[in-house]
């Protein structure tokens, strides 16, 4: 049996990421689909498409390397008229939410954490609920170690 890591290398090493314009929200599958399609990505080299974030993060994931390869070159895609850029995943800042920790517990104490792990932090923000920090976000870039938390 395959572990955990060895899945999500495999998943990173065959998915874009597409960052969309604001101003074309919102976005449908059949839109991002359209585009793919109309970029010359074959139906049949698509294994999976959805939202990452906000609607305007969409991930591609392709049934090879190769697949992925090709679309990562055109770097930007039309999609309903307007520019998409495309990424790697690989490189691609990713948000982790760290839930349930006191609000009294310094943003140093967790980002000398995460920087022991090997985690690369560039961001810290909050989210407010009434006058305390409910959750905690950061921003990392994602490592050629694979390093996940």
């Amino acid at each position: 049996m395959e572990s955990i890591e060895a899945i999500c290398r495999v998943w990173r090493e065959r998915t874009v990421k597409l960052m969309m314009d604001t101003e074309g929200r919102p976005y449908g599958r059949k839109d991002v689909l359209d585009g793919l399609l109309q970029a010359g990505v074959p139906r049949d080299s698509i294994e999976a498409l959805g939202v990452r974030e906000r609607n305007v993060d969409w991930e591609v994931t392709l049934k090879s390397t190769a697949a992925r390869n090709r679309i990562v070159q055109l770097q930007e895609l039309e999609i309903k008229g307007k520019t998409a850029l495309v990424n790697s995943v690989k490189k691609a800042a990713q948000r982790l939410r760290v839930f349930y920790l006191p609000f009294y517990v310094p943003i140093s104490v967790i980002t000398q954490q995460l920087i022991r792990l090997g985690i690369k932090v560039f961001c810290l923000t909050f989210g407010i609920f009434s006058s305390r920090p409910t959750y905690r976000s950061v921003y990392r870039t994602a490592c050629d170690g694979h390093t996940t938390v």
